[in-house]
């Protein structure tokens, strides 16, 4: 297996109002990047991260994990909420 560094984007957006939001790329169990969305009163709008991540090829993972203030639910939909991932060059 050949290393390589992918590009990997997510947002996510709440179902409802809310006045903050967190996002985060997590690699092999660990925090890699993270973004953020916060407003003083409520609003929409969709927490995002972007970031060059370099993988092994073998046993390197990411996962994305968000939080919204007030325990909102996660819109449905692939212009509210998603994640792609793709190989920007090997290594």
């Amino acid at each position: 297996s050949q290393s390589r560094y992918y590009q990997v984007n997510a947002q996510s957006q709440p179902n409802d109002t809310y006045t903050g939001s967190w996002i985060a790329i997590y690699k092999n169990g660990s925090l890699h990047r993270y973004g953020n969305f916060y407003l003083g009163g409520a609003t929409y709008g969709g927490a995002v991260v972007s970031s060059l991540v370099y993988l092994n090829g073998s046993t390197d993972y990411v996962e994305i994990y968000v939080l919204f203030n007030g325990g909102q639910a996660i819109a449905s939909g692939p212009q509210f909420t998603y994640f792609q991932g793709f190989l920007a060059r090997s290594a």
